[in-house]
């Protein structure tokens, strides 16, 4: 009994002993399992972390970025405006001033032809010489004659704006004198006058007729100004470019067409 009592105590220790060695080892093997998960949790969780602190202070740069960035593009925005403004007075006073010279320059003509008036006129009515003749010096044929007060007088209603009247009374006196000394004067006059009631290709027509028929005339240079600046105000730039070239190729670079004519080339290119 007693040696039975003891085999059976020593299977059941054996039984034991086998149960309880497998399980032991399988509970070290849990446990470093665990604890390796934990260690990776705990690396995880730094990352984490630092990836936060990352995106907080990438989140700060931008920030910092897109403030300097506004704040640049206002500055910028400011000086374009300011820029921009002082271009546009620029334009409008560059404008004024192409204006002005173009008046000037058709004053200048005017004074220039109301004095060969008067000289060809003289103090007792008597004919004068031109200016620069020499005392005695033979003039053209008709060249002292009187100016028709037709041709004053359509020269007197073109500058207070009765363009109708004298347009009338221009080609009137062409139709009476077409081989005047005047003519030419005469077929600027109304050239602009035309011009002024919008008649493009009339005036044009009145301008080429100067260039055509008179070559030598000192209305020429004008004409072909004035020839131009109808074709710009026509709408037509490529024939005003042309006319504007020839005033600039044939006359010295100091005259005052030629001075305008290369503004207003500059202008419309």
């Amino acid at each position: 009994m007693t040696r039975s009592r003891f085999s059976i105590l020593f299977l059941a220790l054996v039984m034991m002993m086998a149960l309880t060695t497998p399980g032991s080892a399988a509970n070290k093997e849990y446990q470093q399992l665990m604890a390796d998960v934990r260690m990776l949790q705990e690396q995880v969780q730094r990352q984490q972390l630092a990836i936060v602190q990352l995106t907080d202070a990438l989140k700060a740069v931008t920030t910092k970025l897109d403030a300097q960035a506004d704040k640049s593009l206002g500055v910028l925005a400011e000086q374009k405006s300011a820029i921009d403004a002082m271009t546009g007075a620029l334009e409008v006073m560059k404008e004024k001033f192409i204006d002005t010279n173009d008046r000037l320059g058709t004053i200048t003509g005017d004074v220039a032809a109301i004095s060969r008036a008067l000289a060809q006129t003289g103090p007792a009515g008597g004919a004068m010489p031109p200016p620069g003749a020499a005392p005695g010096q033979a003039q053209p044929e008709g060249l002292g004659a009187q100016p028709s007060a037709i041709l004053q007088q359509a020269i007197s209603d073109y500058y207070i704006g009765n363009y109708s009247m004298a347009e009338t009374e221009f080609q009137q006196y062409l139709k009476d004198n077409p081989k005047a000394p005047s003519a030419p004067e005469a077929l600027v006059y109304l050239g602009q006058t035309l011009r002024a009631e919008r008649k493009f290709e009339e005036a044009i027509v009145a301008f080429a007729a100067v260039i055509d028929n008179y070559p030598g005339s000192n209305r020429l240079i004008e004409a072909l100004f004035q020839r131009g600046r109808t074709w710009e105000e026509a709408g037509d730039k490529a024939k005003a470019r042309e006319s504007y070239q020839a005033v600039i190729d044939k006359y010295p670079p100091d005259n005052t067409w030629v001075l305008q004519a290369a503004q207003r080339l500059a202008r419309i290119k």
